[in-house]
């Protein structure tokens, strides 16, 4: 299955789109329950609207890390002490996972 760049400019959109929305919420609010739905958001749309799971679990993946990195303490490293962030970054692994890619779109 190829990628095509299309679909990875589109994922690439939507990563930086949730990621600076999420960094202007930061002003607004504290809640990271907020920004990891947004993130979902992200995820299902890339999943969706792009052909097969490599661009929807990439998504995931780049998602976790920025979300990692950027909203959870201690911010600015790869660790996290909070309860349950495991479990959720699973769940955004399986809903890209689940999420059935559109066929009926054509590119060529």
């Amino acid at each position: 299955m190829s990628v095509k760049r299309r679909e990875v400019w589109f994922a690439v959109g939507m990563i930086v789109a949730v990621t600076l929305i999420n960094g202007l919420m930061t002003y607004v609010t504290s809640d990271n329950a907020l920004k990891i739905m947004l993130y979902f958001v992200g995820i299902i749309f890339v999943s969706r609207f792009t052909q097969g799971y490599i661009i929807g679990l990439a998504t995931t993946a780049v998602s976790v890390l920025l979300f990692d990195l950027l909203f959870v303490q201690p911010f600015y490293s790869l660790q996290f002490y909070q309860n349950g962030y495991g479990i959720i970054f699973l769940a955004m692994f399986v809903t890209a996972t689940i999420c059935w890619p559109n066929t009926d779109t054509r590119y060529d």
